[in-house]
């Protein structure tokens, strides 16, 4: 039984660590996420970084693995 409060207390502690991680920046670095992993519900924020700007005048296309 104690065993198994122990797992339960370890997935718990593993979801909140990955909840509040920091931002992670793209590898051409025009962009940054504050998430890259964690438990559903996940909410991912991206922020793009300067120069690039992203809004009603200049929109951005965005490519998830290069798939066109």
């Amino acid at each position: 039984m104690n065993l198994r409060i122990t797992v339960i207390l370890l997935l718990l502690s593993l979801c909140t660590a990955l909840t509040y991680a920091q931002p992670y920046v793209s590898n051409l670095g025009h962009f940054e996420v504050d998430q890259v992993k964690g438990c559903v519900p996940l909410t991912v924020n991206v922020t793009m970084l300067p120069p690039l700007v992203c809004n009603g005048a200049t929109p951005c296309d965005m490519d998830f693995e290069n798939n066109g």
